[in-house]
């Protein structure tokens, strides 16, 4: 669908931004594109996800990439860094009603696991608004 590469094409330029090498073909992107579709769509009873919610599914997605990545050891210390520097230029993410605060004290994994975080949490009442009601 063109939708779901569209969606696997953001998220792969968007962990380019924080310093990971990912092909949209990779096939963990597919895996956790897959989650977060089910998830989205569950959520909003879809089939397919809203237009209006396809930078949170390519937030989710990334999120989600990281995550096993994370899990799984498939991370080095120098990528969690990496990405924990990018996100320490940043002290506070705040989305809704949602605030991730960096704190100074720390460590790069702890930096790592809230970047994960904020990236995979979907603020619910943006998922009420996209929600199709059925009787």
């Amino acid at each position: 669908m063109q939708q779901d590469k569209k969606i696997k094409q953001d998220a792969a330029a968007f962990l380019g931004l924080l310093g990971f090498t990912v092909v949209p073909s990779d096939a963990l992107l597919g895996l956790c594109l897959r989650r977060a579709s089910e998830y989205i769509c569950n959520a909003t009873n879809q089939r397919e996800i809203p237009a209006g919610l396809h930078m949170a599914a390519v937030y989710r997605v990334a999120g989600e990439w990281l995550r096993l990545r994370h899990l799984s050891g498939g991370l080095s210390e120098a990528e969690m860094e990496n990405a924990a520097a990018a996100a320490t230029k940043v002290t506070e993410i705040r989305e809704s009603e949602v605030t991730v605060k960096f704190q100074a004290d720390q460590t790069a994994e702890q930096k790592f696991v809230a970047l994960i975080e904020s990236l995979t949490l979907i603020d619910g009442a943006r998922l009420a608004r996209w929600r199709r009601l059925t009787w």
